[in-house]
Order: C-alpha cells, then structure tokens, then sequence
C-alpha cells in the first residue's frame, strides 16, 4: 500500500511540475526598431518604426510569425529629401536554441512588404514593394511569460535599396 500511495505521489508531483513549465506556445512581441536605408548613392538615411510579432512556437526550436510594422521616424536624405517608413508587414519562420533557461538565440527568415513616401519641395512618392527578409538576435525571459529582445533584421535589399535596422522589443508569452 505505501509502494502504491508514493507511486502516486510520485506521479502526481511530475505532472504538476511539468503543468509548470509547459508555456503556451502563443506570444506576442512589440518594440521600437531602428531603421537605416542605404540608397547605394551616399545617403544613409535613418528612420523609426513601432514593430509587433505575433507568434505560434510549432515546436520547441521553431516558431512562426506575423510580422507588423508602422514608421514614426522621418530620415532626410543628403539632398534635404524626407524619407518615410509608412508600414510594413510580414510572416516568418523562426529557428531559435536555449542557451540558458532564460536565454536563448534566434534566427529569422521570412518575407516582407514595405511602403516607403519619398518627398520634397515639388512633391511626394510613394513606392511599395516586398524582398525575402531575414534577421538574428536573442531573448532574455525575466519570468515565463515576460521576455525582452535584441535583434539585427534586414528586411528589403534589391534595386540598389537596403533597409535594415536594430530592434528592442518587449515580449509576452499567453
């Protein structure tokens, strides 16, 4: 009887433990990123969005994510030209590997859609257009459900155009 009764104890206290640390595997992400374009023709302007993830981990080692962005940063051009991150969106797949309980390190390879306004004294344009994006950085979790991030992402380079960026991001783990 004593062998059954800790058997049993012995069982329940695993599944409460594991109840402990099986996280959802839904999260959201949301930060500031800072934006550089680089035109390949000297102007380096830098701009400023407001970044948010939504994400589904599929499996330990990987995730899935719905990327949105909006600009709140304007960048001028050497030639006085304003330049403008007027939204972004985007889905990625998200590779990542725990270093630590609270750390851990990630790559991202997706694609991405951004609309930009170019404007000066005798007007404005708008262009948009969408590139394979892709990005690596890292995770610190201060309590299973609350997290804060760092990470470089390219998130457009064709036609002679790169727009990249260092985000900061503060995350939440449902």
């Amino acid at each position: 009887m004593k062998k059954i009764a800790f058997i049993a104890a012995a069982l329940m206290a695993a599944g409460v433990a594991q109840a402990q640390t099986n996280a959802s595997p839904f999260y959201v992400d949301a930060g500031y990123v800072f934006l550089n374009l680089d035109d390949n023709a000297g102007s380096k302007p830098s701009l400023g969005a407001i970044r948010g993830f939504a994400g589904w981990d599929v499996h330990k080692n990987l995730g899935v994510e719905l990327m949105l962005a909006g600009g709140t940063a304007d960048g001028t051009t050497e030639d006085g030209s304003k330049v403008k991150l007027k939204s972004a969106y985007g889905v990625f797949a998200k590779p990542k590997l725990a270093l630590h309980e609270q750390l851990e390190v990630f790559g991202r390879l997706g694609w991405v859609k951004a609309k930009t306004r170019f404007s000066d004294a005798t007007g404005s344009v708008s262009d948009s257009d969408s590139d394979l994006a892709w990005g690596i950085g890292a995770t610190y979790k201060f309590t299973p459900n609350w997290s804060a991030s760092l990470d470089y992402t390219s998130y457009y380079d064709k036609n002679s155009i790169r727009i990249d960026g260092i985000g900061l991001s503060v995350g939440y783990r449902f």
